[in-house]
């Protein structure tokens, strides 16, 4: 099964749902072993981009089976409506801070980025300056740094905080290495946005071996 919906007033969002008759029971139940065959994704047209979405919560009850657009004449209440496993529907919007009471679980991790003025060199990051927009939730933070790519993915937490809405103060946090990262990940659920982040970075020297 193949469905793609999306609501005339908000073009960038997009429903996929997949499935197919082995992820299915006698009963037209799922089955908790192959639920990962029924997938959902959105899709944001203008950046041509896709992204999986799980609803899955140990019984795929929570896995959408059909969907439709909804055309109310108001235009504003025009929207896409999924009917899930456990005999809700449900649709999106962007105002909720949680799922059906659950806050929603999110990050974002930006890298790998050297450190040094080639790839050839190390440095320092001598300052970080997080600036969450205006209206934003909290924001916890996480810098990790390595002597090689992968040695900084995998590093626990050079450093770590909370940004909050507006300017924050300035994090001298003088870490070395070749390449390293930064997680973003928002609090409670709330909804969260950032204006800038603004980096201090030193070259300190040629790539020393790992």
């Amino acid at each position: 099964m193949r469905a793609v919906l999306f609501p005339t007033r908000r073009r960038i969002i997009r429903c996929v749902v997949r499935g197919s008759d082995r992820a299915l029971n006698k009963l037209g139940q799922p089955n908790e072993d192959s639920a990962a065959e029924i997938k959902t994704a959105l899709e944001e047209a203008s950046a041509d981009a896709t992204w999986p979405v799980s609803f899955f919560d140990g019984g795929s009850k929570l896995q959408p089976t059909v969907g439709m657009v909804h055309a109310s004449d108001v235009p504003p209440v025009t929207r896409v409506l999924l009917g899930n496993w456990d005999g809700y529907l449900r649709f999106y919007d962007d105002s909720v801070s949680s799922d059906d009471g659950e806050p929603f679980s999110n990050h974002v991790v930006y890298g790998p980025m050297l450190l040094g003025k080639s790839g050839a060199h190390e440095g320092m990051i001598t300052e970080l300056i997080g600036v969450p927009a205006e209206g934003s939730g909290d924001v916890d933070w996480e810098l990790k740094v390595g002597k090689t790519i992968e040695r900084a993915k995998n590093a626990t937490a050079f450093t770590s905080g909370t940004w909050r809405e507006g300017i924050n103060r300035t994090i001298r946090t003088r870490a070395r290495g070749y390449a390293w990262y930064l997680k973003l990940k928002g609090k409670g659920g709330a909804p969260w946005a950032m204006e800038r982040i603004t980096a201090g970075l030193q070259t300190s020297g040629r790539q020393q071996y790992a």
